[in-house]
C-alpha cells in the first residue's frame, strides 16, 4: 500500500532517512534543508497526532521524531506529543499531563499509540527554531544506523465519529447542511457517511472534525 497513509501538512525530503521533524507552529518550509524522511507541521494535540501516529507505525523504517518549532496557543501540540510518548493516554484516551485544550486520541486505539511509543525515540526540541542544531540531530540520529522495528507495518482503521445534527444556518457566506438521523464522519480521510442521499450541488467541502458539509 501506499505511503504516508493519510494526507497532512509535510514534505518528504529523504528516503534512506530514519527520522521524522515535527515543525509544530512552525513553517515546515524552513526546515527544507533538514535531511530528514519527513518534515512536517502539527498544529492541533488530537486529530494532528493521530495523523502522525498512523503514519509513523505504518512505516517500520521510522524510528526516531525529532519535535522542534513554535507551540500552537492554546493547541500546545508539542506538549500533547512528548507527553504522548512520555506517559501514554488514559482509559479515556486521554494524554497525560498534556496541558492543551483537548489533548485526547479518539479515532484509533490505544494498541496503535503504544506501537508508536515502543517504535520511535522521541527527541523534545520543542520552542527551538535553530535550524543547524536540528539538522545536526538528524545527521547523528541517522547515523546510528537503527535496524526497522521488529513486525512490520501496523496498519490502522479510523474509528468513524458519530456527529448528531445540526441545525442549517449560515457561516460567513457558507451554507451547512446538516443531515437527520447523525452522520458519521471519517476523521483521516473526511469522507462523511450518510443514511441517504442529499443532492448538494457543485462546491461541496467537508470539515470532517465538526462533520459539516459547506457548499
Amino acid at each position: 500500500m501506499a505511503w504516508p497513509r493519510v494526507k497532512g501538512d509535510y514534505l518528504r525530503v529523504r528516503e534512506d532517512s530514519r527520522v521524522v521533524v515535527i515543525t509544530l507552529g512552525t513553517d515546515k518550509e524552513r526546515f527544507t534543508d533538514i535531511e530528514a524522511l519527513l518534515v512536517g507541521s502539527c498544529k492541533t494535540e488530537n486529530l494532528g497526532l493521530e495523523r502522525i501516529i498512523v503514519n509513523v507505525i505504518a512505516n517500520p523504517a521510522i524510528r526516531f521524531m525529532v519535535v522542534t518549532g513554535s507551540e500552537v496557543v492554546g493547541h500546545r501540540s508539542g506538549n500533547a506529543l512528548v507527553c504522548l510518548h512520555r506517559e501514554g493516554i488514559d482509559d479515556e484516551g486521554v494524554i497525560k499531563d498534556a496541558v492543551g485544550a483537548v489533548p485526547r486520541i479518539e479515532n484509533i486505539a490505544a494498541e496503535a499509540v503504544e506501537r508508536f511509543r515502543q517504535q520511535v525515540e522521541l527527541v523534545d526540541m520543542v520552542g527551538i527554531d535553530d535550524l543547524d542544531l536540528v539538522a545536526r540531530t538528524v545527521r547523528e540520529l541517522d547515523d546510528q544506523l537503527t535496524k526497522d522495528y521488529p513486525g512490520g507495518p501496523m496498519e490502522v482503521e479510523a474509528r468513524r465519529r458519530i456527529v448528531a445534527p445540526l441545525p442549517t444556518g449560515s457561516a460567513h457566506g457558507d451554507v451547512w447542511l446538516s443531515v437527520d438521523p447523525a452522520i458519521e464522519v471519517d476523521p483521516f480521510t473526511g469522507c462523511v457517511y450518510l443514511s441517504h442521499p442529499i443532492h448538494v450541488g457543485e462546491g461541496v467541502r467537508i470539515d470532517a472534525e465538526r462533520g459539516l458539509v459547506s457548499c
